[in-house]
């Protein structure tokens, strides 16, 4: 496999083919697509934990998942649904071993039927609503309003049946509308 003079053009298939070659010996395609996807496995961490020490700890955490056992995608997958369910269940676990009181939040965009926050009040109405979720419903929130996917693609990262995904989606959708306009 020859090597490319410029990594950031290649698409993540090809970063991934390039990495498992070179790993652990050379690392620039691996770095390559940790840089491209960094950003919203960060995100993705943070709005799950709520505490940026914690989340940048987990988000290493996953950069290390996915480098010992990037040898072994196999490609069935987009490598973007590949790396938000490593992180999804990193951070999974780690709720569940530190059992988190705290609340999360997660942002709620304008067009779902439920309230945008435009005032404190309405923020913390929606905290609280975000928090009475349970962590799955919460995990599937945050992969559709922070990193962006579909439900087919939160399905596949959950190891999920589509319908089962868009039944959780919705329940969860309908405990906030109902949380925030009861209140």
């Amino acid at each position: 496999m020859k090597k490319p003079s410029d990594y950031q053009i290649l698409s993540d298939a090809e970063l991934v083919a390039y990495a498992q070659s070179q790993l652990p010996y050379q690392t620039k395609a691996y770095e390559t697509l940790m840089h491209r996807h960094q950003g919203k496995m960060y995100a993705l961490c943070l709005k799950t934990v709520r505490n940026t020490e914690d989340a940048q700890d987990l988000t290493q955490d996953v950069m290390l998942k996915v480098f010992h056992n990037l040898k072994g995608f196999s490609g069935h997958s987009k490598v973007s649904t590949w790396l938000y369910s490593v992180a999804s269940n990193t951070c999974l676990d780690y709720l569940r071993k530190h059992k988190r009181t705290t609340a999360r939040h997660v942002p709620i965009e304008d067009g779902h039927n439920v309230p945008t926050p435009n005032s404190d009040e309405t923020r913390i109405l929606v905290k609280k609503a975000l928090s009475s979720l349970d962590e799955n419903d919460q995990m599937i929130i945050n992969l559709h309003f922070t990193v962006g996917l579909s439900l087919d693609e939160i399905a596949e990262v959950l190891a999920l049946k589509v319908s089962a995904t868009k039944m959780r989606y919705y329940r969860a959708m309908d405990k906030l509308k109902k949380h925030v306009v009861d209140k």
